[in-house]
C-alpha cells in the first residue's frame, strides 16, 4: 500500500494521518479480492510455509458489516 501512495496519491504514509483510511477505502474490494486468491494459492500449506498470505480481510469483512 505504501507503494500505491507513493506512486499514485504522491504521498508518504504516516501512522497517525487521520486521513487515510478515506484515502484508501476505494481500494479495499480489491485488497480483500487479492488476500482471498493468495489463502487460495496457499491452500494447504502450513501458514509458516503461505508467504504472502495474510487473513485480516476476514476481519475487515466482518467490521464493514457492522458499519454500513
Amino acid at each position: 500500500m505504501t507503494t500505491y501512495l507513493k506512486k499514485e496519491k504522491k504521498m508518504e504514509y504516516e501512522k497517525n494521518d487521520a486521513t487515510i483510511y478515506d484515502e484508501i477505502k476505494n481500494k479495499q474490494e480489491i485488497a480483500i479480492t487479492n488476500a482471498k486468491k493468495l489463502l487460495d494459492i496457499n491452500k494447504g500449506k502450513n501458514p509458516f510455509d503461505s508467504n504472502p498470505s495474510t487473513t485480516v480481510h476476514e476481519l475487515v469483512e466482518l467490521l464493514n458489516k457492522y458499519i454500513s
